[in-house]
C-alpha cells in the first residue's frame, strides 16, 4: 500500500491510498464506480430496502443512480476546486469542507477503585 499524490501536480492537496497490485487508488476507483450505471444499478437492487428511510426519503433505483452520479460529480468538482484554490488562499482549503466529529480533547480516564 502506497499513499500517492492526486492533485495538484506542482503541490499535491488530495493524497489517495493505492493498494499493492490494484490498478488505480482508491479515489479513482471510488469515482469510478459511482459514475458506473451498471455497478449503481446492482448494487441499489441488492439493498432496496435501504433505500427508503434514508434522507433522500424513498427513490428509486432510477432516482438513486441519478443522485449519485449528481452528488459524486459534484463532490469530485468541490475536491478538485479546493485543492486548487488552496494552493492560492489558505483561508479556502480542503480543511473547510471537513470537520472533526468530536471536537472534545482525547484524554486517558482513570477510573478510581
Amino acid at each position: 500500500m502506497k499513499i500517492v499524490p492526486i492533485f495538484p501536480e506542482n503541490k499535491p492537496a488530495i493524497f489517495s491510498v493505492h493498494y499493492d497490485g490494484e490498478p488505480m487508488d482508491e479515489l479513482s476507483r471510488l469515482f469510478n464506480l459511482w459514475s458506473d450505471a451498471e455497478y449503481l444499478e446492482s448494487f441499489f437492487e441488492e439493498n432496496k430496502a435501504d433505500l427508503c428511510g434514508s434522507y433522500i426519503g424513498c427513490p428509486t433505483v432510477d432516482e438513486a443512480v441519478e443522485r449519485i452520479f449528481d452528488d459524486a460529480e459534484r463532490l469530485e468538482e468541490r475536491l478538485y476546486n479546493l485543492a486548487e484554490a488552496g494552493q492560492r488562499d489558505p483561508q479556502n482549503t480542503l480543511q473547510t469542507l471537513f470537520y472533526h466529529l468530536n471536537n472534545s480533547s482525547v484524554r486517558l480516564k482513570i477510573k478510581k477503585v
